[in-house]
């Protein structure tokens, strides 16, 4: 690595610079510029990741490059630009949920749920121990609604479900301590 400008600045100016852009570009332009902005990547403790228009290659990246214990919002989406990504964030990250320990928000948007991948994803919402908000958008579960539901009703009784989208499930039956929110009824259970 050679000499890099931002070196020399104070950690809080780079801070404010990163408040400006996207966290994928935060790491995709600064990882690897030098040791120093690989310390402040490695350190900074805010990350938002929306995964929603981002190739593999760049997701294993950003993913296998910075602290996983950092990262506190996190959106995953198999749309048409990121298709198969929440399988491939399954397969290879779930031995490692375990390191999300600051995650507390986990949105999943347009994605179709296999059985084979439910057993992953129910264990993944037992080890975000952070997790105070799940929002579920255009998510397809219709082979296994009854199982997402025990699943949900694990989760931490701090943490706000926010579900788009689903018409032919009633939620009315899950524990009085999870709060559930359905765009189409804006209903609130405490």
């Amino acid at each position: 690595m050679s000499y890099f400008a931002l070196d020399h600045w104070p950690i809080e100016l780079i801070y404010t610079i990163f408040e400006f852009l996207s966290d994928c570009d935060i790491v995709l332009s600064f990882f690897n510029t030098s040791s120093r902005m690989n310390d402040i990547l490695q350190n900074y403790k805010n990350y938002t990741f929306k995964f929603t228009s981002i190739s593999r290659k760049n997701f294993h990246f950003i993913l296998d490059n910075i602290n996983l214990s950092n990262i506190v919002s996190l959106t995953l989406s198999d749309d048409r630009h990121t298709g198969g990504q929440f399988g491939l964030f399954l397969s290879y990250y779930s031995s490692s949920f375990h390191l999300f320990t600051r995650l507390s928000l986990l949105n999943l948007h347009d994605i179709k749920i296999k059985k084979d991948q439910y057993d992953q994803m129910k264990m993944s919402l037992r080890q975000f121990k952070q997790l105070r908000y799940l929002h579920l958008d255009h998510v397809d579960i219709r082979d296994i609604d009854d199982h997402l539901l025990s699943a949900i009703e694990q989760l931490d009784n701090r943490c706000l479900l926010k579900i788009d989208d689903y018409d032919d499930i009633d939620f009315s039956h899950l524990s009085k301590s999870i709060q559930y929110y359905h765009a189409r009824m804006r209903v609130s259970i405490a």
